[in-house]
């Protein structure tokens, strides 16, 4: 069964809108289409914002995990350091004697 394809009948654009309703269907398009662009890259930047804050989470976590190991080693050294004074006071008393 073949089918017959005819083009639709071209209209003159101008001939059933005056140039005011024109104008205004050419701005509400433009403006769909600005909201159309602007609402995707708004979308990308919330996906990557979202990627940013969770590295940044992530980040500090690893930060604060490292101070504290930092802290930690500084109160041993702090420790270590008492000692040897410590030691090195008695090491000075036994010499005299």
């Amino acid at each position: 069964m073949l089918l017959k394809w005819t083009s639709p009948s071209q209209q003159n654009p101008k001939s059933g809108m005056n140039q005011s309703s024109a104008a205004a269907t050419a701005t509400d398009t433009d403006n769909d289409s600005s909201s159309n662009v602007a609402s995707r890259p708004r979308g990308r930047k919330r996906q990557h914002d979202d990627e940013v804050y969770a590295f940044m989470s992530d980040m500090k976590q690893s930060f604060d995990t490292h101070e504290n190991q930092q802290v930690k080693i500084l109160r041993s050294i702090s420790d270590i350091q008492k000692q040897n004074g410590d030691i090195i006071k008695s090491m000075d008393f036994i010499s005299k004697q």
